[in-house]
């Protein structure tokens, strides 16, 4: 990691950390949720969701009060600001929801709830992809629209994606709440070598989201 994007990193961090009132209100809303259910998958899903939109919030006080002009005159990158945005995003996305994957997976060892244990885990950590997705979707439109102009395409995106779920949800029901009959019904194929396939295509979505976000902002005039 070069010092321009460490340095921003550790600015990030520390501005993340400084919003403890917004942590508190995620986690009281997660600990409410998990009292009434064990369902991993929502549970994974909201806290990969909630923290991924931390890290878009940092382009808001980075854009205050004209910060962005000012960054700019360190000794930074364009592209070392994006790339530290994309690495911050993935490790405040991943890291609290691998921990709540955790929890909520010995959570229901513990309690000896219904289904599978590994088609529980499944449903919980391919949440995480989504999450990504839906992050690094939002960071070139960031870049290109603004907090105000991304709303609208913000709300088609989750949309579909709430479609795609919901869709996922009955298919789900209809294959008796098996995951692993699902997948290997529709697509013939193991569910951990899906997982495979989808981080792969996560992995070439964000390269080309990063690109993207890198030209939008070599052409933004600050």
């Amino acid at each position: 990691m070069s010092r321009p994007v460490k340095g921003l990193m550790i600015k990030d961090l520390r501005l993340i950390f400084s919003q403890m009132k917004l942590f508190l209100i995620i986690i009281v809303v997660w600990v409410i949720f998990m009292t009434v259910s064990l369902e991993g998958a929502f549970s994974v899903g909201y806290i990969a969701v909630m923290f991924s939109f931390v890290t878009l919030s940092t382009f808001s006080y980075d854009e205050a009060e004209k910060g962005m002009s000012y960054l700019f005159t360190l000794p930074i990158a364009r592209k070392d600001y994006i790339k530290e945005k994309y690495l911050l995003g993935i490790m405040v996305t991943i890291v609290p929801a691998l921990i709540v994957t955790l929890l909520t997976c010995i959570l229901h060892i513990m309690t000896d709830a219904e289904g599978e244990f590994l088609d529980y885990l499944f449903s919980s950590i391919i949440t995480i992809p989504a999450a990504i997705v839906l992050l690094v979707l939002e960071i070139p439109l960031y870049i290109k629209f603004g907090q105000e102009k991304r709303r609208l395409v913000t709300m088609i995106s989750v949309g579909i994606m709430a479609a795609c779920f919901g869709m996922f949800a009955s298919l789900y029901e209809m294959a008796g709440g098996n995951n692993m009959e699902l997948i290997h019904g529709i697509l013939g194929m193991d569910i951990w070598m899906l997982l495979v396939l989808v981080i792969l295509a996560v992995i070439a979505f964000t390269a080309i989201s990063y690109k993207i976000s890198c030209s939008f902002l070599e052409k933004k005039q600050f």
